[in-house]
């Protein structure tokens, strides 16, 4: 059809084209065939040795370092023609300059010789160490009149080289540190958990000794052992006991395990525990901890971190305190009476006791409309501001959105007598 055959012209010559190129790109590629005795072959170029006569180098399109092969491993050599054959020829011509090594370099780039092209250029850098052309195919940089390679510009850098990574020598010694540490760290896991089985199985006597020998630690690379193996223990007894190890470890570290220990522990008896060691450290590593916590999403963390700041006295953290424990609430208010739409309205609240100002059902009577309102939070006389402490770390008895640690809920009757809703309450509710 003429339709077809319109097409199939150029479909023609581009299939003649892609083959003639992939022959010429075959043609540029080839090498010598060599069968080695065993029945191997390599593709490449075979020139002899001067200096010894008994051994042919062995050239090959790719590496940089020629082969050594005895002559009498050589069974066969299958000319066919490539860019090595010429590249012998121009390798075996003298060259006396920097210049005719780069050229030479050049030249093996432009034949796709490129590991050889490398050789070249670094003889020619070898014969002049001010020969730029060289330099920058090598990927060196010149610096104050130097030409620097990768590792020696990383030196210049301020760089170190450690497990093959240039970093700063500062984190080459964290790493260091890190690295010994974390050997150490392992070796005293294995000895917790040693102490730990001794503790477990006994016999009495067995068991003490391994409470001393655990009471007697004092190293701090021993506090993360210490947490993972003891405090998250799923025995009360043990995470009491992680809390008294940690207590007998001075510094920061143990102090940061602690508190986390307070904040994580859901214990009652375990936490008190914890918290008797907490008191007993300074209150410097444990306080600004404590006030980070202060910031959590958890309700629970939150409530432990405002009881441990009250059992330490911490009054200088009370404004912090305020805004962690105090809970800002909208309610709407419905009004009724004569004018008002028709339906029923149904509001459920708390069971309270009525405000002052507000009859036992909880509706105010002003004029015949009532209003369904929630009678104010009562809290216990003088909370504020003589008792800080006391009113935000108390609890809430009903409302789970409060946040304050438990304590005895106040007593009734103390609010003022006022129609006035406060803006803000203490953190119970009856």
């Amino acid at each position: 059809m003429p339709g077809t055959r319109h097409h199939a012209r150029p479909m023609l010559v581009f299939g003649i084209l892609w083959v003639g190129g992939f022959l010429f790109t075959f043609r540029e590629s080839r090498a010598d065939r060599i069968v080695l005795r065993g029945g191997g072959q390599v593709r490449g170029k075979l020139v002899a040795d001067e200096a010894h006569p008994d051994v042919l180098l062995f050239l090959g399109e790719t590496g940089k370092t020629p082969m050594v092969f005895k002559k009498d491993q050589i069974v066969q050599v299958i000319a066919e023609k490539g860019p090595l054959d010429e590249y012998v020829v121009l390798r075996a011509q003298p060259r006396m300059t920097a210049e005719a090594e780069h050229e030479l370099g050049v030249w093996c780039d432009d034949h796709g010789l490129s590991d050889l092209a490398q050789v070249h250029y670094e003889a020619a850098v070898k014969r002049d160490s001010s020969f730029g052309p060289a330099h920058l195919k090598l990927g060196h940089v010149e610096r104050d009149g130097r030409w620097l390679n990768a590792d020696e510009l990383k030196e210049a850098q301020g760089l170190v080289k450690y497990k093959g990574h240039w970093i700063l020598p500062e984190e080459k010694e964290r790493k260091e540190a890190l690295q010994a540490t974390a050997a150490e760290g392992a070796s005293w896991a294995k000895r917790i958990r040693l102490l730990r089985e001794m503790y477990l199985t006994g016999p009495e006597n067995r068991s003490r000794e391994a409470e001393r020998r655990l009471l007697s630690i004092v190293e701090p690379v021993a506090v993360p052992p210490v947490l993972r193996i003891l405090g998250n223990d799923a025995l009360p007894a043990l995470r009491v006991l992680a809390a008294r190890v940690l207590g007998k470890i001075p510094g920061p570290v143990a102090s940061s395990g602690l508190v986390g220990r307070l904040m994580a522990e859901s214990d009652e008896d375990v936490r008190q525990a914890t918290m008797d060691e907490v008191a007993r450290r300074d209150p410097s590593e444990v306080v600004p901890t404590l006030i980070r916590a202060l910031r959590s999403n958890s309700p629970e963390v939150v409530n432990r971190a405002a009881w441990g700041l009250g059992i330490l006295n911490a009054v200088t953290t009370v404004p912090r305190l305020v805004p962690a424990l105090i809970t800002i609430e909208n309610r709407v208010v419905m009004t009724g009476g004569e004018g008002a739409p028709s339906g029923n309205f149904n509001v459920s609240f708390n069971a309270v006791s009525p405000a002052p100002g507000f009859d036992n059902s909880g509706f105010g009577n002003y004029g015949g409309v009532s209003i369904p309102v929630l009678t104010p939070r009562r809290s216990a006389p003088g909370w504020w501001p003589s008792e800080p402490l006391r009113f935000l770390t108390g609890r809430s008895t009903r409302r789970r959105s409060a946040r304050g640690r438990a304590c005895e809920a106040p007593p009734r009757g103390c609010w003022p007598s006022s129609t006035t809703m406060p803006r803000f309450s203490p953190p119970w509710s009856r």
